[in-house]
């Protein structure tokens, strides 16, 4: 599958300027590309461009890459449908970010999560709703940062995969 997205992040951070959440809100940009190995289980490669001001009235480019497992709750719960229309997806990754402000080329995020809700338009079609929570190591003052955000877009599954139930393995002992 491929996404896009586009909505808007912002940036916490312990920092002596006093500087809030809403004086850093800036937009963020997505791109994914992923594959569904079950229907419960999925890995995802996420870059962003977000362009971020630092509260002082400096606006900041930079982006992500991120690698990210997926867990689609609504079929391990609920068991694969696959004409579902709505999915609620945990996901949790790892990665790095890219920025001007940045002294070193990039700074490693150990943890991010995240919850995509996914609603099916057709068949190769969905629109999604993201919310994300990652946090990196230092960028302000020697301090733990986390940009936190909201997006919209949509989802195209090249290809509609079908799972096949697994046998009735009891039955067909029990047949023997």
């Amino acid at each position: 599958f491929l996404s896009f997205g586009a909505g808007f992040q912002g940036v916490a951070a312990q920092r002596a300027d006093n500087v809030g959440f809403f004086d850093t809100m800036s937009p963020d940009f997505t791109l994914s590309l992923g594959k569904w190995y079950t229907p419960g289980l999925g890995l995802r490669i996420q870059g962003t461009l977000p362009f971020y001001e630092d509260g002082n009235g400096d606006r900041h480019s930079g982006g992500g890459i991120y690698a990210q497992a997926m867990f689609n709750l609504s079929n391990m719960i609920g068991g694969y449908k696959e004409d579902r229309v709505y999915n609620f997806i945990p996901l949790v990754g790892w990665g790095c970010i890219f920025s001007d402000e940045i002294s070193k080329f990039a700074d490693w995020s150990p943890f991010n999560i995240g919850l995509l809700q996914s609603i099916r338009l057709s068949e190769a079609w969905n629109f999604n709703v993201e919310l994300f929570w990652k946090q990196y190591n230092v960028i302000y003052n020697d301090h733990r940062t986390w940009q936190v955000g909201a997006s919209v877009g949509v989802t195209y599954n090249f290809k509609s995969r079908k799972f096949v139930a697994s046998p009735d393995m009891p039955a067909l002992t029990a047949l023997h």
